[in-house]
């Protein structure tokens, strides 16, 4: 069996192979909270209102995750269109922003893959999604209040420290 742990880890050598399409995490996230919700008929808790609670906090770690992929999908709409100007800092620039923003929908992805794959416990997990939901609005905020003069400087002086 330890040979079967070590073949299925070797396959997974590449980041990108832990990636799922926001369409398939769409329909994992959903078909965790349908079981969920489901097994939570058969569990027997100490009153309606504590089941009910459960549900509803199966509901919100759906939410959640749909939230952070929804985010994920508004950021390609956030990559920056080629400025018009003669200076080679500008597409510098937008490169790395470009990159950022592609960085933090990869981000998005692989965490919530993460999450529904390995956390099995919706409070946890719940948790888990918050915090990232959490980065993503602030990463996002950071990215929206980079002013083009500010980053053509701060390429410029990369640029001269290398």
């Amino acid at each position: 069996m330890a040979g079967e742990t070590e073949t299925d880890l070797g396959k997974l050598d590449n980041m990108s192979e832990l990636l799922m399409s926001g369409d398939k995490l769409r329909k994992l996230a959903l078909l965790m909270h349908l079981q969920e919700a489901q097994s939570m008929r058969t569990i027997k808790f100490r009153s309606v209102h504590h089941q009910i609670q459960s549900l509803r906090d199966s509901r919100k770690t759906y939410e959640s995750t749909i939230a952070i992929l929804d985010e994920a999908e508004q950021l390609k709409g956030k990559l920056p269109l080629k400025r018009k100007r003669d200076l080679q800092q500008d597409d510098k620039v937008d490169a790395t922003i470009s990159s950022a923003i592609n960085h933090l929908k990869e981000y998005a992805h692989l965490s919530v893959g993460t999450a529904c794959r390995t956390v099995p416990s919706f409070n946890l997990r719940h948790e888990y999604l918050k915090k990232i939901r959490d980065f993503m609005g602030e990463t996002k905020k950071a990215l929206d209040a980079i002013q083009p003069s500010f980053t053509t400087t701060a390429v410029a002086m990369i640029m001269d420290a290398e």
